[in-house]
């Protein structure tokens, strides 16, 4: 087995083969879910839904890139991962609350407004 040497403790390579492969499938599933919930939320605008989550998408991973470096000079290499790993728990512990209060919220808007008043 191969293995590196982080902050002088052994560690086999493989550990870091399966944190990014995990984080980048937590980042997919992520986006996948956030769009596919976007796509089907707007019913008849999911064109806009989608090109305005591309464009956010875009936004943010500017952002991101731009700043990575000064963040991770005072942060390190851990702490950027330690960080972007707690972000994706974070976006993953919302999807079922999305998932369960997003429901609701559409049935809602789907009724049919009564109009009770004058003129209406």
């Amino acid at each position: 087995m191969a293995t590196c040497v982080c902050n002088g403790i052994r560690l086999d390579i493989a550990i870091a083969y399966i944190t990014l492969f995990l984080s980048g499938f937590f980042a997919i599933w992520m986006y996948a879910s956030t769009l596919a919930y976007l796509a089907d939320a707007n019913a008849g605008r999911s064109y806009s839904a989608v090109a305005l989550d591309g464009s956010f998408r875009g936004t943010l991973a500017f952002v991101a890139t731009e700043t990575s470096d000064p963040v991770q000079e005072v942060l390190g290499v851990g702490g950027m991962y330690t960080a972007f790993a707690g972000v994706l728990i974070i976006v993953e512990l919302l999807i079922p609350l999305v998932m369960c209060g997003g429901l609701s919220c559409r049935e809602e808007r789907e009724q049919p407004k009564l109009n009770t008043g004058p003129g209406g």
